[in-house]
């Protein structure tokens, strides 16, 4: 048995990916996009894994879905009672979201000239004969216009796979470009230990379980057990499932997106290498210890921020009281309210420690063995992208079959 709907939204998803990468083997006008080398460049490298963007094809694509994100974490902590308007938009609910959802891509909108520009003038000096003829502000500006209407393109086709295709289209799209340097990267990785036959051992194994350990984390819940009222005397017996990392893949993209803008800003501003650009980069990097520990810090903040995000302890409270259920010895109201607070506080910290290790070994391992990527697509931040998108894409795909009423 199977369902034309499904199909469609299969055919659907598969298709606007292929536009998308289609799109990014396209270079910009007047760019010879081969004299890049982008894996010396490790803000490109961290751009393109975080944010879906091709900057090694220097292409309308180059900037991905990079500035949208960046401008998601501004909308986001001006509506956390900063400013009065953008709290008062985030409370009323559909047409407030509409709203947040203007003004970020507002925001992205002037991101993207920004960082267009300055990824322009800072490529045309660190690689010669990149641009045909010599670089000015006419060209730039060109080449900014041009990425942003790519990143514009990029959120539409995102949003369009979220509606009407299967899986988040957003972390699809930043899949799409992690998975087309799997090939090239893990060549690179197991050149730069093949010496080794021990270390090409090690490294396999170590990818190896980096990938079961990323789906096992993904897929692993905590259920609490609840009772609830039953038509018939006594009561039936269930559960409340609450994910280890509740927080999902947001806060390994938004913390790469954080730790890009400083340097963004100072790759636009200092072409050449001064004090501040060198201090910049050292912390921001992620090529050396001080950086590495920033990116941890912000990865453990941000996975408090978005699992008390996603999981609203005090709803849940209500919608279990409204629905007639409670948790055994555990009173309704404040009560459960404070449970699940202290329930979800032990999985965070749990959860934040298990996503930040994922993510940074690869870094750590770049900084004993400098000869091995950091941003490899298969460990690390990408790996976690990849399973994060794969297991939301079947979780619909198979809510769809419970749907069609399709045996499984």
């Amino acid at each position: 048995m199977f369902s034309w709907k499904i199909i469609k939204k299969v055919a659907f998803t598969l298709g606007v990916l292929t536009i998308y990468k289609f799109g990014s083997l396209v270079s910009l006008p007047d760019v010879n996009a081969s004299v890049l080398v982008s894996e010396n460049n490790p803000l490109a490298e961290l751009m393109s894994l975080a944010g879906g963007g091709f900057l090694d094809q220097f292409s309308i694509f180059s900037l991905g879905i990079t500035p949208f994100i960046s401008a998601q974490i501004v909308v986001q902590m001006l509506s956390m009672d900063v400013v009065p308007y953008f709290s008062e938009q985030r409370k009323l609910g559909k047409s407030g979201r509409n709203v947040l959802a203007g003004w970020t891509m507002l925001f992205a909108v002037i991101l993207s000239l920004i960082q267009g520009y300055g990824i322009s003038q800072s490529f045309a000096s660190a690689y010669p004969g990149l641009y045909e003829g010599n670089f000015n502000l006419s060209a730039g500006l060109y080449s900014a216009v041009l990425m942003t209407a790519g990143m514009v393109i990029a959120v539409w086709l995102g949003n369009q796979i979220t509606k009407h295709g299967i899986g988040n289209g957003i972390t699809l799209l930043i899949s799409v470009s992690i998975l087309s340097r799997f090939p090239s990267l893990f060549e690179t990785s197991l050149n730069s230990v093949k010496e080794s036959q021990e270390m090409v051992v090690y490294f396999i194994l170590f990818f190896l379980c980096a990938a079961v350990f990323s789906v096992i984390f993904s897929l692993a819940e905590y259920r609490i057990p609840i009772l609830y009222s039953s038509g018939t005397p006594g009561f039936e017996r269930s559960y409340l499932p609450l994910k280890v990392n509740s927080a999902g893949v947001m806060p390994v993209i938004f913390a790469s997106s954080l730790i890009m803008i400083p340097l963004q800003i100072v790759n636009l501003f200092f072409a050449e290498n001064t004090g501040l650009k060198e201090s910049i980069e050292m912390w921001c990097g992620l090529q050396s210890i001080p950086s590495v520990i920033l990116y941890i810090v912000l990865l453990i903040l941000l996975s408090f921020a978005f699992a008390f995000i996603q999981i609203n302890p005090e709803e849940l409270a209500k919608n279990l009281d409204t629905s007639g259920a409670w948790i055994p010895d555990i009173r309704p109201g404040k009560e459960t309210e404070k449970k699940l607070k202290k329930v979800l506080f032990y999985l965070t910290i749990f959860g934040s420690v298990s996503l930040t290790l994922t993510a940074i070994l690869p870094y750590l391992l770049s900084l004993f063995e400098t000869s091995i990527p950091s941003q490899n697509p298969i460990g690390g931040t990408g790996m976690i992208i990849l399973v994060g998108a794969t297991v939301e894409t079947f979780r619909q795909y198979r809510n769809l079959i419970i749907e069609e009423g399709l045996n499984v």
